[in-house]
C-alpha cells in the first residue's frame, strides 16, 4: 500500500523528518519518495503498527484524523526566500492548513481537494494543478481555476480568471467560503466518472464548469470583482545547484533525488546538514526534489550531501526525469515505470536540463503538466510524445516500443538537438518544427 504524508507547503523540518524517519523503519520502509505535490509517500506491507501520535505531536498528520487527507497545500519550495517573491505565502499556507486540521465537517470534501498558494515567486507553482489556485499578490488573493472541458471562457486544460480577489488577510476566509461551496452543491451535479477514477465527487472546477462563473461569483460575496488583468506565472527549473536568496547574506541549495527517493539514512542525514547548516529547514519540491535554503556555507553542505550519495548538479540526469510508482506500486499501471526509469537515468547524457516523463499508464499522475519528452506506457511498452501546451503528454511522436528501445530513440534525439541547436532548449528546438520534421532530423 501506498502511505501519504502531508507536508503543508513543503516544509519539513529536521525534527519532523526524524520522527517520519523513526515512523517509516518502524513499518520496515527503507525508503520514502516526494511526491508532485511536495508531500511524501511510502510503500508498506501494512500499517497496523503504525504511531501516528508520534506524526501529529510534530504536526505531519492532523489533529482530527478524518480531515488528514485534505491538507493538501502546495506553494513555491523558495515561499519566503525568493528574490523575485511578492508575497511571503507561509503564513496563508499557515492560517489555511490550521483551519483544515480542526473543521471535521471538511470530511466531505474530495479526497484530492487541493489549494495552491503563489507568492510571485520566480520558482512558481503556478501551473502546477490544484482544485483552487489563489494568486497572492500586494493587491490581495486573486482565485484562478484549471478548468477541464473548455466551459466558463476558459480553453480546455487552461487557467480561468476569475477576477476574484480577498484581501491577504481573509486567506481562511476564502478557503472556507469555496470548500463550503463544495461541500453544499457537489451532491447536485451529475458524478463524474472517467477510465482512472475511483470515487464519483466532482472536483472543483467540474462545479463551475456546470453552474458557471457568474454562479461562482455570486456565491463569493466577501471578494470584490477586478478589472485588472493578470498574468500567469511561469516556471523554468533551474533551481537545482546553488542560488542567491532574497536574504542576501544566504544561500538555497537545490538539490537532485532520482524519482524524488530518499532512504531514511539520507533523511536522516539531511536532518542533521540542515540542522548545523540551514535552519533545520528541508523544503519539498512539487519535482520531486529538495531545497536547503538558509546556508550560510556552501562548500561543507556539498561535501556533506556528497558523502550521502546526493547532487546538487543542475544537469544529472535525475534531476530531469520524473516517474510514477509503475507495477511496483500502482494497481493502474501496465509498466514498469520506476525501474525502467532508474535504467533512463543510468544511460541518459544530458549536456541542458531537459524535462522527462515516464508513465506507467494513460494518466500521468508523475508529471500532470506538459514535459520536454513523455514516454506513456502501454502494454506494448512505450509510447513518444513531446511538448505541447495543454496536454499531459503532448504531440504523438512514436508509437509502442520496448522499453530499452524507447530509451535508445530517447539518448538519439538528445544527440540530435545537440547536434543541430545546441545553443538553444531542448523544448525550443521541438516546438519550432512540425513532427514530419523532427522525425526527418531524428532519423537522419
Amino acid at each position: 500500500m501506498l502511505a501519504r504524508v502531508r507536508v503543508p507547503g513543503g516544509i519539513l523540518s529536521s525534527q519532523q523528518a526524524l520522527v517520519l524517519a523513526e515512523f517509516a523503519a518502524k513499518l520496515g520502509a527503507v525508503d520514502l519518495q516526494v511526491t508532485n505535490r511536495s508531500n511524501i509517500q511510502l510503500l508498506l506491507k501494512s500499517l497496523d503498527q503504525a504511531d501516528f501520535a508520534a506524526l501529529q505531536a510534530v504536526g505531519l498528520a492532523a489533529p482530527i484524523a478524518s480531515v488528514d487527507r485534505f491538507r493538501n497545500i502546495m506553494a513555491s519550495p523558495t515561499a519566503g526566500i525568493d528574490t523575485q517573491m511578492l508575497v511571503d505565502t507561509r503564513p496563508l499556507v499557515k492560517s489555511i492548513d490550521s483551519y483544515i486540521s480542526s473543521n471535521p465537517h471538511l470530511i466531505g470534501l474530495s479526497d484530492k481537494f487541493s489549494v495552491g498558494i503563489d507568492g510571485g515567486e520566480a520558482l512558481s507553482i503556478g501551473q502546477r494543478p490544484n482544485d483552487i489556485l489563489l494568486l497572492a499578490r500586494p493587491s490581495g488573493l486573486r482565485l484562478m481555476l484549471r478548468m477541464s472541458d473548455g466551459s466558463a471562457g476558459s480553453p480546455t486544460g487552461q487557467m480561468l480568471d476569475t477576477r476574484l480577489v480577498w484581501v491577504l488577510e481573509q486567506s481562511v476566509e476564502v478557503f472556507a467560503t469555496l470548500s463550503d461551496l463544495y461541500l453544499k452543491h457537489s451532491g447536485s451535479i451529475p458524478p463524474v466518472f472517467s477510465k482512472h477514477r475511483r470515487s464519483s465527487k466532482p472536483r472543483f472546477r467540474h462545479l463551475v464548469e456546470h453552474w458557471g462563473l457568474d454562479w461562482l461569483r455570486a456565491n463569493c460575496p466577501g471578494a470584490e470583482l477586478t478589472r485588472e488583468t493578470v498574468e500567469m506565472p511561469q516556471v523554468g527549473y533551474q533551481y537545482l545547484g546553488v542560488h542567491s536568496q532574497l536574504q542576501s547574506e544566504y544561500f538555497y541549495l537545490g538539490v537532485v533525488l532520482p524519482l524524488g527517493r530518499l532512504t531514511l539514512d539520507q533523511l536522516r542525514g539531511l536532518a542533521e546538514i540542515a540542522a548545523v547548516h540551514g535552519n533545520s529547514e528541508i523544503r519539498l519540491t512539487p519535482w520531486q526534489n529538495i531545497i536547503l535554503p538558509n546556508l550560510s556555507a556552501i562548500q561543507p553542505v556539498i561535501g556533506a550531501l556528497e558523502r550521502l550519495g546526493l547532487s546538487v548538479n543542475p544537469k544529472h540526469s535525475a534531476g530531469s526525469i520524473a516517474a510514477c510508482r509503475g507495477t511496483v506500486g500502482c494497481a493502474a499501471a501496465v509498466i514498469d515505470s520506476q525501474n525502467h526509469a532508474l535504467a533512463a537515468i543510468r544511460q541518459l547524457t544530458l549536456t541542458s536540463p531537459v524535462q522527462i516523463h515516464i508513465s506507467g499508464c494513460d494518466k500521468g499522475c508523475a508529471q500532470p503538466m506538459p514535459s520536454d519528452i513523455a514516454l506513456k506506457g502501454t502494454s506494448q511498452g512505450y509510447e513518444i510524445y513531446l511538448h505541447e501546451p495543454g496536454t499531459v503528454f503532448g504531440r504523438y511522436l512514436y508509437p509502442a516500443m520496448p522499453a530499452d528501445r524507447a530509451l535508445a530513440t530517447v539518448q538519439k534525439m538528445l544527440q540530435v538537438h545537440q547536434s543541430l541547436s545546441p545553443a538553444t532548449s531542448f523544448r525550443d528546438f521541438t516546438d519550432r518544427h512540425d513532427l514530419s520534421t523532427l522525425l526527418q532530423f531524428f532519423h537522419a
